[in-house]
């Protein structure tokens, strides 16, 4: 996702947003480098929170699960 220009009204790329760090967490394109910056403090606090590979049908496994 780029970083400026051309986005929808209402993105602000320089405020993290959980369901972008989500996206990030999980791999995806569609987050800017503040989600990936937030992600980072919370996986700092929390290692159990680094970004995880999605969940398939036979795993349920998913962020910071115990």
């Amino acid at each position: 996702m780029p970083d400026s220009g051309g986005l929808p009204q209402g993105i602000d790329p320089g405020k993290a947003s959980v369901a972008r760090m989500y996206d990030a967490m999980l791999g995806g394109e569609h987050n800017f480098a503040i989600d990936r910056e937030a992600l980072a403090a919370f996986t700092a606090i929390d290692p159990r929170c680094a970004p995880w590979p999605a969940p398939t049908a036979t795993s349920s496994a998913g962020p910071c699960a115990s």
